[in-house]
């Protein structure tokens, strides 16, 4: 798993987070190394790339929510975005769609970021 991260471009209390890879159990320990750190009260929201996943496990949706938390503890907001068909469905079969804010697009995730607060 690679996840790349920095301050969003548009949105600037908003860290971009871009995972590739399988979001295992090793891969969710990679990420949750590689983001929660920066969340922080410059950085409360999280805007998560998700189109290079592959493959999400029990221990990658543990993590997902994780962070969700995290960012609701530092009054922010979470948006996700760019999952595959096979990770979607996962997502949607969980009812955590909602919950995480599952978006279509980038456009749609920064949009959704704006409605829950994320400036």
């Amino acid at each position: 798993m690679k996840v790349k991260s920095g301050g969003d471009q548009e949105l600037r209390k908003v860290l971009r987070g871009a995972l590739h890879g399988q979001l295992d159990a090793q891969g969710a320990d990679v990420v949750w190394e590689g983001l929660q750190a920066q969340l922080n009260r410059e950085y409360p929201s999280l805007l998560l790339d998700m189109g290079g996943v592959g493959f999400v496990s029990s221990a990658g949706i543990s993590t997902l929510v994780r962070l969700l938390s995290t960012t609701q503890s530092l009054n922010g907001a979470m948006t996700v975005f760019g999952c595959n068909e096979r990770v979607r469905s996962v997502l949607k079969i969980l009812m955590l769609e909602k919950v995480l804010n599952v978006c279509d697009s980038e456009a749609d995730a920064r949009s959704r970021l704006r409605e829950l607060g994320a400036s």
